[in-house]
């Protein structure tokens, strides 16, 4: 609080348990992912940037 800081709940949030999101090391999300990264920061980001 005192920072303002703020918590994306879960970043993997719809990715975590789909493989087919991931790159073949297993690890990194791969270019399918970003669009749902973004959806799952984007509400805790944007009020930042105000």
């Amino acid at each position: 609080k005192d920072e303002n800081a703020r918590l994306v709940p879960f970043l993997m949030e719809g990715i975590a348990t789909n493989r087919a999101m991931f790159q073949a090391d297993g690890i990194h999300p791969n270019e399918d992912a970003q669009p749902k990264l973004l959806d799952n920061v984007w509400p805790t980001l944007r009020p930042l940037l105000d």
